[in-house]
């Protein structure tokens, strides 16, 4: 749901059902100290085309779902709800069923680059999410969502996997977990670093000064740097097996195994390889030595002269035909 600027604004003064996933260091998207730093310096939120792309396919899921369940009438919700007794939780509803205060409706979107993550039902993201609105909606005892997942629209009608239940020991952990993270907001004291991103968020820069490690950190780094020597020699492997594989096929474009299936192909790919600009090369020489017929003879060589560029070796498994340089 595309939110306005005055509810952008408000968004900041509380915590709502997207930022649960998020906090709980969940989401795919955003983390603890994304959330914490739009609630205390109200960072910029674009808009994505996708996002919108969702936003905007909300209402064909709706009617969909209307037309998919006999009877069924949704109704949007255009003002967020707050939780009577935790004030600064709050949610912002895509749908409630008319005459069914006990059913939530999330709406959502999911292309097929992400299709898998709804393959056991509801991602645990969007579970979180579900249990933040049913504790700012006390009538509430289920969540049905609505989903165009791959271009294929579903809904929990169809599927019962797609609808989360109420469970109040989950709703009381997430209290527990919000509470202290809106604690931090208060106090202006920001959430452990989650990601390499954090960390470079959070310390943006360095003073040239000198600080002690203690015993985890000496740990840490002695690890990392064993970590760093066995990719690199991972990779050296790596190399010397494909180059063992491309040597085998020789001037062949598909391997294969004993029932035919592809394992993996050797391609030009121009594109990506640097190409000699080879007039430019006998101009430069002509230049230098002065010699008009020479020039000539250099340039039918030249035109004659070149190499194939290297070729990739992509490989494949034996079930399916995709695989990686």
């Amino acid at each position: 749901m595309s939110l306005s600027e005055a509810q952008l604004r408000e968004r900041r003064k509380t915590i709502g059902a997207s930022d649960a996933p998020a906090i709980l260091g969940l989401s795919p998207w955003r983390t603890p100290l994304d959330v914490w730093r739009e609630k205390r310096h109200g960072a910029p939120e674009t808009e994505s085309a996708l996002q919108w792309f969702g936003s905007a396919v909300e209402d064909v899921l709706a009617d969909f779902c209307e037309r998919d369940v006999p009877g069924l009438k949704l109704r949007r919700k255009n003002q967020p709800i707050r939780c009577a007794d935790t004030p600064w939780m709050t949610a912002l509803l895509d749908r409630v069923v008319v005459g069914d205060k006990s059913t939530l409706v999330e709406l959502k979107t999911a292309n097929q680059f992400v299709a898998n993550r709804w393959r056991d039902g509801v991602p645990e993201y969007y579970v979180w999410q579900a249990h933040h609105q049913m504790a700012c909606a006390p009538d509430a005892k289920r969540v049905v969502f609505c989903a165009l997942i791959g271009g294929i629209p579903t809904s929990g009608w169809r599927n019962p996997e797609l609808v989360v239940e109420r469970s109040e020991g989950a709703i009381k952990a997430l209290r527990t977990v919000e509470s202290a993270f809106w604690e931090r907001v208060q106090t202006g004291e920001p959430p452990p670093p989650l990601t390499a991103r954090d960390t470079r968020t959070r310390w943006p820069f360095d003073t040239g000064e000198a600080v002690n490690a203690d015993a985890d950190v000496r740990l840490a780094v002695e690890e990392a740097r064993k970590i760093k020597a066995e990719i690199k020699d991972a990779e050296k492997r790596v190399d010397e097996l494909l180059n063992s594989v491309k040597q085998h096929m020789g001037h062949a474009t598909i391997l294969v195994d004993e029932d035919g299936r592809k394992l993996a192909s050797w391609k030009f790919n121009k594109e990506s390889q640097p190409v000699t600009d080879w007039r430019a090369v006998a101009s430069a020489l002509a230049e230098r030595i002065n010699d008009e017929p020479l020039f000539s003879r250099l340039q039918a060589e030249l035109r004659k002269a070149g190499r194939k560029p290297a070729r990739p070796l992509i490989l494949f498994n034996a079930t399916q035909d995709a695989g990686c340089e």
